[in-house]
């Protein structure tokens, strides 16, 4: 397996293992935070619509600039600093400016990351190393969900999110990495 395999698939273990730690508990942060079920179905629609129509335009951006590594950097960024953001929201009005920064975070790296993963396949292992990509982001959002319910019941959400910033500062670290080799090329 290619060198850029293995460090896409290791960003992406840390994001999806930060993702599941809030995935199946996210309802019940906002009810927390004052929120109900239509600001939980608000809060996720904004996340989902602004990651579908910013994918279109960031993924002809990115084919323009040609500049996959920069824009997948750029993307965990933001996903890393909505993760903070999380420390800090005190109503659902918050909660949804930060499901906005998730939602470009996501518009920008997933066209990015689609590239470079594509780019970097053994010829013959497409299928494999698809499943490799797949996996890694379900097994690791799997283990996730469970570790995520855990933190929150012993120590709050505040430690829940604390945790997740930090496995999103080692996703993004990972890809880093990527656009330092792409520099130096």
């Amino acid at each position: 397996m290619k060198i850029h395999l293995k460090i896409l698939l290791s960003a992406s273990m840390f994001f999806a293992l930060s993702e599941g730690f809030l995935g199946p508990i996210y309802a019940i942060f906002v009810k927390e935070i004052g929120g109900d079920l239509i600001a939980t179905g608000i809060s996720w629609s904004i996340f989902m619509i602004i990651s579908g129509v910013g994918m279109i335009i960031i993924g002809k951006l990115t084919d323009l600039l040609k500049k996959e590594e920069l824009m997948l950097t750029i993307g965990f960024f933001f996903t890393t600093i909505g993760t903070l953001g999380y420390l800090f929201i005190s109503n659902k009005y918050e909660l949804f400016i930060i499901q906005i920064i998730f939602g470009i975070g996501n518009a920008i790296n997933w066209p990015a990351y689609d590239s470079l993963y594509t780019k970097s396949l053994e010829k013959g292992k497409f299928a494999f190393q698809w499943s490799m990509c797949e996996s890694v982001y379900l097994i690791f959002g799997g283990i996730g969900a469970l570790i995520g319910g855990i933190i929150a019941t012993l120590y709050g959400f505040k430690t829940l999110f604390m945790t997740m910033f930090i496995l999103c500062v080692f996703g993004l670290l990972a890809s880093l990495q990527l656009l330092i080799k792409s520099n130096k090329r």
